[in-house]
């Protein structure tokens, strides 16, 4: 739970009289900067020139691992799901979901399932007998027919059903589309019996396609070998002059036309055993054509008995090239870092005028000096920040003009200066002011609320001059009456004095103003006064959120007493 205390002594610092810190203009602070800034700037071009070669070799080995890291990700992404939706069909299979003997109902399911792949072009089951049922994407085509005087066919069969998992067949060549195309055969099992092969046949011209963007974009050259001879997929697939058949569906890396893998493959490299489980690549330089090229590759297992290999190759020019760009971007940092400092010089000039101004107005609001004429607003700036910052100052100005009518400007003061202690609830000897106007009642009643609000604002305003002049605190104005105070915040000897000073020119002001009323014709104001000198407990007074700085005790109701026992008096 708070108590006062907590909120009558906010931890701020503030700068004492006598302490000294050191200062320095905004503009040889933004020399200092720029000087802090360039040494380093300097010294990372020099070392990024220096080191720009070994640089770009170690950027082109990254490369590489991610190139090779893409291509079998991409490899695993379009191939995968071959085998995870043929097993889902295996498992329906198997559990009895599903059966392969009901033509109808399971065509609908292979439907379904070539749906759900859409690398698959088609997707054939194969009874034990040789009876075949096949779905076409293309045309969405069901045909079956009679293979079981297919030898090759047959053979296919047997081997599956020695099998309990789904595995990746050999390639072959389609006459019909002339492309060439894997397979992935999934044996179907269920109640122990083998029931057939589920083949699932894939393109493989989309893993050129994948090959080939991905050359374009890394403006490299990428490829796919099928083992160490023969050629899967390549950026210039379409462009070789080979033509398959169903005895050689890939080209070999001879008949590929690349001079590159030529050379990789007669190379004593490729031919040294490498961890097929391996993810890191291996990489070398080799010439082609009298020129030299950078190639990484690594084994890719898990798409047949003949491993994959996926590789990449760089012309070693091309590095060249990269290492005189770095050169060259070196060359316009320095120009652009002589530049910047010039225009940061300036910008640190035009930055001064406004930031004085604005310190100019915090210290206004520091010593209340909140005329709303004096200083004149704080003009607008180019940049954002100061200029929301500028508009936030006219605005706090024109907002604690406002503020510090409602509050004792004494306090305020103190509080400012960072006297603390001074607003905390004590006990003190103070003299007390109250004063009423005599008659209110009448004169109210003969004017308009507006009037009435034009006159006691002039009527006040007379008695609190008389208050703040002889350091008095207006504690509160109540209807037509006034409660001042004298002898806190500030510690006053003579406040019994100040008091009676302050209630002389008062009255002194009251005879004044009364010759004017009579010469434009309106009642006289006569005023009642009641002072008395006594302890009393002053301080902050009020809920945690809201406090006000004032006095209670006897004193404050004899002084009140006093000013009412004058209606007798009278």
């Amino acid at each position: 739970m708070s108590s006062f205390a907590d909120i009558s002594t906010p931890p701020v610092e503030t700068r004492q009289p006598g302490s000294w810190m050191p200062r320095i203009p905004l503009s040889m602070g933004f020399v200092g900067i720029l000087f802090l800034v360039s040494v380093p700037m300097i010294i990372i071009l020099v070392l990024s020139f220096v080191t720009a070669r070994q640089n770009t070799l170690d950027m082109f080995d990254r490369q590489t691992g991610n190139v090779l890291s893409e291509v079998g990700q991409l490899i695993a992404s379009h191939l995968d799901p071959v085998a995870v939706q043929t097993g889902y069909t295996a498992d329906m299979v198997r559990s009895g979901e599903i059966d392969p003997s009901d033509v109808s109902a399971f065509t609908v399911h292979l439907t379904g399932a070539l749906s759900g792949m859409r690398q698959v072009g088609q997707l054939a089951f194969i009874d034990p007998h040789g009876a075949m049922l096949r779905i076409n994407r293309k045309n969405r085509r069901i045909k079956q027919s009679d293979w079981s005087d297919d030898a090759q066919t047959m053979e296919m069969i047997r081997d599956a059903g020695t099998r309990k998992d789904g595995h990746w067949g050999e390639f072959f060549f389609a006459e019909k589309s002339r492309s060439t195309l894997l397979n992935y055969r999934m044996p179907l099992w269920r109640d122990g019996k083998f029931q057939g092969v589920l083949i699932a046949v894939v393109s493989t011209r989309t893993l050129s396609t994948f090959i080939s963007r991905i050359s374009a974009r890394q403006k490299i050259n990428a490829f796919i070998l099928h083992g160490p001879d023969h050629v899967l997929a390549h950026p210039g697939m379409d462009r070789y002059k080979f033509e398959a058949s169903d005895t050689a569906p890939l080209p070999s890396i001879t008949q590929s036309g690349d001079p590159v893998l030529i050379a990789l493959m007669e190379s004593k490299e490729w031919r040294r055993p490498l961890n097929s489980a391996s993810t890191l690549a291996r990489k070398g330089i080799v010439r082609a054509n009298q020129a030299a090229h950078a190639v990484g590759y690594r084994f890719l297992d898990g798409y047949g008995d003949m491993p994959w290999i996926i590789g990449v190759s760089i012309p070693h020019a091309q590095i060249g090239t990269q290492t005189g760009r770095i050169e060259m971007v070196a060359s316009i940092g320095f120009a652009i870092l002589f530049l910047s400092i010039v225009c940061a010089y300036l910008l640190g000039r035009s930055l001064t005028v406004p930031m004085r101004q604005l310190a100019s107005a915090a210290s206004n609001v520091f010593t209340l000096d909140t005329d709303p004429k004096t200083p004149p607003p704080l003009k607008r700036s180019l940049f954002r920040e100061l200029d929301d910052a500028a508009g936030a100052v006219n605005s706090l100005l024109s907002g604690l003009f406002w503020f510090n009518t409602y509050l004792p400007r004494t306090i305020v003061k103190r509080l400012l200066r960072g006297n603390f202690q001074s607003v905390q609830s004590e006990e003190r000897m103070v003299t007390v002011m109250f004063t009423d106007i005599y008659g209110y009642s009448k004169i109210a009643e003969r004017q308009s609320p507006e009037r009435v609000m034009e006159f006691l604002n002039e009527h006040f305003t007379m008695l609190a001059s008389s208050v703040e002049d002889t350091d008095g605190t207006v504690d509160k104005y109540i209807g037509d009456s006034m409660m001042a105070f004298w002898g806190a915040p500030d510690d006053q000897p003579d406040h019994a004095a100040r008091a009676f000073e302050a209630a002389l020119d008062i009255a002194s002001k009251i005879r004044k103003y009364n010759i004017v009323r009579h010469q434009e014709g309106r009642p006289t104001v006569r005023l009642r006064i009641g002072l008395h000198t006594g302890p009393a407990v002053v301080g902050n007074i009020g809920a945690p959120g809201r406090v006000n700085y004032t006095i209670v005790g006897d004193t404050v109701n004899v002084a009140q007493r006093i000013e009412s026992l004058s209606k007798e008096l009278h």
